[in-house]
């Protein structure tokens, strides 16, 4: 029989950062979800409210290199797969590198400053704020393809962009 094992946790949301502050804060019923004034400037938007990731931090190790590629999407995605490989303690197994595993992860989109910068392109014909990593951080696959690239794997790559049904795409990839 095959099986998919789900060995590790990390997170990134606005219920905290480590699975233990997101707990406790579920456990709590603290709400999360706070006014943003910048939302109030737009005609006929009916809302402005949003929930934010605020106690997220990069971590030292991961350098300007490292980073270059990296939106806040891929940067809070590869951050919790680092934590959900320590969790599992397979952080520096070799079963990452030697072909065996792949990365299966979703994302609806990449992150919006990129997004902007291209769209800035379109409006303005002008290209003024492209660099070679734009692309990377702006297309839906960036967290797949930046957590394949951090950890070097060399197994499957499977992006997903399918809003909420992404974790459980991945999962049913990862058992194909």
């Amino acid at each position: 029989m095959r099986k998919v094992v789900i060995t590790g946790m990390g997170i990134a949301s606005p219920l905290g950062s480590t699975v233990k502050s997101a707990y406790e804060r579920l456990k709590k019923y603290e709400n999360c979800i706070k006014h943003w004034d910048k939302l109030d400037e737009y005609e006929r938007l009916n809302t402005s409210l949003g929930a934010f990731v605020s106690d997220f931090e990069i971590p030292e190790h991961f350098t300007r290199k490292v980073r270059r590629t990296m939106g806040n999407v891929s940067l809070m995605a590869t951050v919790t797969a680092e934590e959900a490989l320590k969790d599992a303690d397979l952080i520096d197994n070799n079963v990452i590198t030697n072909g065996q595993t792949g990365v299966s992860y979703g994302s609806s989109t990449g992150s919006l400053d990129a997004i902007l910068d291209f769209y800035s392109m379109c409006i303005d014909k002008e290209v003024k704020l492209l660099n070679s990593g734009s692309y990377i951080k702006m297309m839906p696959q960036t967290t797949a393809v930046n957590i394949s690239l951090y950890f070097k794997t060399h197994g499957r790559l499977i992006p997903t962009s399918t809003a909420c049904t992404s974790g459980s795409m991945g999962i049913g990839y990862a058992y194909e």
